[in-house]
């Protein structure tokens, strides 16, 4: 199997908090460059850490698989399924680029629920999940999520 490369993205960065309390954005993405790579139905890449207690007020997703059909994938919050699908119930990547801002099911602002108290770590992750279909090619997904850190 062939190494993937990830480049230029925060996902394996703490969640960020500013100082002011102002808006955070944060900037995924997933590039396998001329490298193929295999995706199959539930397969997820975990694209950025979101603290607790954070509100999601914006955010999109664009992406391309040069030499795919049309694969089906949905964004939302992991773990759990009945949320892995609250920013983008459904989106086809294929050889065209898509771009699609969140539109889920959840609404916009989109409170992140609490963590219990003994549990950490203190973030859940934004995650894309395969829905359909299967890619043995190159890979492109970029992004961005936009949060308003707890009590701000």
């Amino acid at each position: 199997m062939a190494a993937t490369t990830f480049t230029a993205s925060d996902q394996n960065a703490q969640p960020r908090v500013n100082a002011d309390g102002g808006p955070v954005t944060v900037y995924f993405s997933y590039i396998t460059g001329a490298t193929a790579t295999t995706l199959s139905t539930s397969d997820v890449i975990f694209l950025a850490k979101l603290p607790e207690g954070c509100r999601i007020i914006d955010g999109y997703i664009c992406g391309k698989i040069p030499s795919g059909t049309g694969t089906v994938v949905k964004v939302g919050i992991l773990p759990g399924t009945a949320t892995d699908d609250d920013f983008i119930s459904a989106i086809t990547l294929s050889a065209t680029t898509v771009l699609k801002r969140f539109d889920g099911s959840a609404g916009l602002p989109y409170a992140l629920p609490a963590i219990a108290a003994a549990t950490y770590p203190k973030y859940t992750w934004l995650a894309l999940t395969e829905v359909s279909g299967t890619v043995t090619a190159s890979v492109s997904i970029q992004g961005s999520v936009t949060y308003l850190p707890s009590g701000s």
